[in-house]
């Protein structure tokens, strides 16, 4: 029962290996189309951002690691990353906030909480709290 995907060779690693954007998007649709509606982070920040969910019992933690920099290794200077919308599915948060206390606004619509984002940093937490039942 249930769906599958089966790749005849190894998506990830290609893509790992010689960075062709169309693998990349293609693994990713692959899987989108398996998972539907059920996407835990919906994102259109550039692939340079790092993004990690840490559901906790009484609130929702995000990190957001900025890797947009100079080219150089390690990074010489981070380059900000200009707004950018993240949803997460989650229950409806009484508050929205980063590390720094600062307020985030945003919208909820079937499960999913969108925040908007402005990466100027090379890494930010945001936390969502006190959900509405």
């Amino acid at each position: 029962k249930g769906k599958w995907l089966y790749f005849a060779c190894a998506p990830g690693a290609e893509w790992m290996r010689f960075r062709i954007p169309h693998w990349e998007r293609f693994a990713g649709a692959a899987i989108r189309s398996v998972i539907g509606s059920r996407c835990q982070i919906v994102t259109n920040a550039p692939p340079t951002m790092q993004i990690e969910l840490r559901r906790q019992r009484a609130r929702i933690v995000i990190h957001l690691i900025n890797n947009t920099g100079d080219n150089e290794f390690p990074l010489g200077s981070v380059i900000p990353v200009s707004t950018f919308s993240l949803s997460v599915r989650s229950k409806e948060p009484k508050s929205a906030v980063f590390d720094d206390e600062t307020r985030i606004p945003f919208s909820y619509q079937d499960g999913m909480v969108t925040l908007s984002i402005d990466m100027i940093k090379q890494y930010r937490l945001v936390v969502l709290s006190g959900f509405v039942r």
